[in-house]
């Protein structure tokens, strides 16, 4: 679901302002959500803490919530000093979990070999709560994927917290690109309050197409590709979206599928790159491709002769951890840092780079 970002920057008001801290009661976990002062809306540090700036002096009314519904919302006034700085400390409680399982059956006349995805509002689903491209604030390669029971139908099972106002759609992309569509042709989003006791239930899509207008298909050839990478395909209707997992078909040839929607444009601009990372990892050559809406299907070829950015290493490297005479304590643990750069973009990323990243060391 969009978040008006907006309001994260204001400083026009009164100089004021409110230091917050943010505490579980029920683990010693950190709460991890939004609070909301006037029209002020801010995100909590990794620690719970958080400030609202600009503030008018007066009474507020602070709401704190999580963005996956994983604690109860917390709402109380506030008294905000001119010239001021206003402590205020808020305890939340986490909410009950159910298993809700999700089973979804297609059109029967309908075959893709794209994966089946859940778009939703959840954070812990892979929305983002930030505007990545464009507006976007989910990378299909986020979302989880559903499980294939056959040609036509699929499953997945959540786990959510109770009382959760859990908004969804499903997609064979994003939540724009490839994402249901109702009788009428608009977009579809569903709604369920999350009950107390498990739950099952049973959708239907009426379709992923755009009504009048042909599917684009584009079918990628890339030899050069560096193992254990993939081909994402980014689309430009009017700027870059966020990019979207091709499906690999053979060795060599990966290829994604346009449904819709179409009806909102004329001529689409598009381009490839490795592992959704367009900005650094672009095709060589794909800086012009174009596409014009029309009635009939349309497939678009392309063979992939290189990346940039990307050159083959002729030696291996060598890191020396020898450690000198330190000797390691048998209670020893090491970690890592992301940097304040850190994109959600890189979520889907993150295990498998840390795999080639982290080497085990033994101390001598």
């Amino acid at each position: 679901m969009p978040l008006d970002r907006s309001a994260l920057h204001r400083s026009h008001w009164p100089c004021a302002r409110a230091i917050h801290r943010l505490r579980e009661q029920r683990s010693h976990s950190r709460a991890a959500g939004h609070c909301r002062g006037n029209t002020d809306i801010t995100v909590t540090a990794s620690d719970g803490t958080f400030i609202l700036e600009g503030l008018t002096p007066g009474t507020h009314t602070l709401i704190a919530y999580s963005t996956d519904g994983t604690y109860e919302t917390f709402s109380q006034g506030v008294t905000i000093a001119e010239e001021a700085t206003t402590p205020v400390f808020v305890s939340l409680t986490r909410q009950k979990t159910v298993t809700v399982t999700l089973n979804v059956s297609f059109p029967d006349n309908f075959s893709t070999l794209l994966p089946a995805r859940i778009a939703s509002n959840d954070s812990a689903l892979g929305n983002s709560y930030a505007d990545l491209y464009s507006g976007s604030t989910a990378l299909a390669a986020n979302l989880p994927q559903l499980s294939k029971i056959n040609e036509h139908r699929y499953q997945v099972k959540l786990t959510l917290p109770v009382g959760y106002d859990f908004r969804y759609k499903y997609t064979l992309g994003d939540g724009f690109w490839n994402s249901e569509l109702g009788q009428d042709g608009q977009f579809v989003l569903r709604q369920l309050i999350v009950p107390e006791h498990d739950l099952t239930i049973n959708d239907v899509v009426h379709t992923f197409t755009t009504p009048s207008e042909g599917t684009v298909s584009f079918l990628v050839t890339a030899d050069a590709l560096p193992a254990g990478e993939e081909v994402s395909i980014q689309m430009n209707p009017f700027g870059w979206f966020a990019p979207l997992p091709m499906t690999k078909i053979s060795d060599t040839q990966w290829l994604f599928t346009l449904y819709s929607p179409l009806n909102y444009f004329s001529a689409i601009q598009y381009r490839y790159c490795r592992n959704d990372l367009c900005e650094s990892t672009q095709a060589v050559g794909t800086d012009q491709l174009a596409f014009t809406v029309n009635p009939d299907s349309q497939t678009f070829p392309f063979e992939i002769t290189g990346w940039k950015n990307y050159s083959v290493a002729t030696s291996p490297t060598v890191v020396v951890t020898d450690g000198g005479n330190i000797s390691i304590r048998p209670d020893f643990m090491a970690g890592f840092e992301v940097s304040s750069q850190y994109s959600p973009l890189y979520d889907h990323r993150l295990a498998s780079g840390l795999q080639k990243l982290l080497i085990p060391v033994r101390a001598t």
